[in-house]
């Protein structure tokens, strides 16, 4: 969640006061033991999970970063991307998978995007994957294949079955990162059939260590967006009395980008 901070408490530095700020909330693990969620018009947050937002960035565009963007960061880390590789990102015009296309291009890799219906296709396109391919297609994966020759890395936002076809297109020595469940569940692969093939399998926990510098990840997205090296996409926005709206605008996976409430 992002807002001014308002008040603070006594051994809290006053400085904090009036300042632009973006936190996680408990739900997501760190928050402190706070009360669980954001969506109000006023929230508790430990000040040791406060990250300035930069004068170039909205308040929206600073929510839509509070997770994704350290997440993004510590991923594409991990997969320790090299130029001229293919990489493909399955769910690419979901918040993460927006943020992914643009960092892998940055790091100089060659991207096959992996969504369903035009819009979203149209969306990684535009962001800079160099193919893109509709899942909702039985062949997906072979397309992927023979436009590429096979990828050195999965980032797989979607999980399920598509998650499971992902790996049929890793060539050995590869890597697959399982970051999403988008399709109804992380993807069911079998870590030792897949070391057999020469391939890595890294789920979403372990990525991490823990020495993840989680407010460096932040600030080095943040830098980014603000620098405008890094396009956070918002789909779209509801009032917070339309929560119910907001979930089932997500719900129904026609969403791009990520979906924000506003107060």
């Amino acid at each position: 969640m992002a807002g001014t901070v308002e008040s603070v408490g006594p051994d809290v530095d006053a400085a904090w006061l009036g300042k632009r700020v973006v936190t996680p909330t408990a739900a997501s693990g760190i928050g402190g033991g706070l009360p669980i969620g954001g969506y109000a018009e006023q929230s508790l947050a430990k000040a040791a999970t406060l990250v300035a937002i930069p004068d170039e960035l909205s308040f929206v565009q600073a929510a839509a970063l509070s997770h994704d963007g350290r997440t993004a960061m510590a991923v594409v880390d991990r997969a320790a991307i090299e130029p001229g590789q293919w990489v493909l990102i399955t769910a690419a015009a979901g918040g993460l998978g927006t943020l992914f296309i643009q960092l892998a291009r940055a790091a100089g890799a060659r991207v096959a995007a992996a969504a369903r219906c035009e819009a979203k296709l149209a969306l990684a396109q535009r962001l800079g994957a160099h193919e893109v391919i509709d899942y909702s297609q039985p062949d997906w994966a072979e397309q992927v294949r023979e436009r590429t020759g096979g990828v050195r890395v999965v980032l797989d936002g979607a999980g399920g079955e598509i998650g499971r076809a992902a790996l049929e297109t890793v060539t050995p020595g590869g890597l697959l990162i399982a970051y999403g469940n988008s399709a109804g569940g992380f993807a069911a692969i079998d870590a030792e059939t897949a070391a057999a093939q020469g391939i890595t399998i890294v789920p979403l926990f372990e990525v991490a260590t823990p020495d993840t510098d989680w407010l460096a990840l932040h600030d080095r997205a943040q830098g980014e967006a603000a620098a405008g090296r890094l396009e956070v996409v918002i789909g779209q926005t509801f009032p917070l009395e339309e929560a119910a709206a907001a979930h089932a605008a997500i719900g129904s996976r026609a969403a791009l980008g990520r979906t924000i409430l506003t107060v």
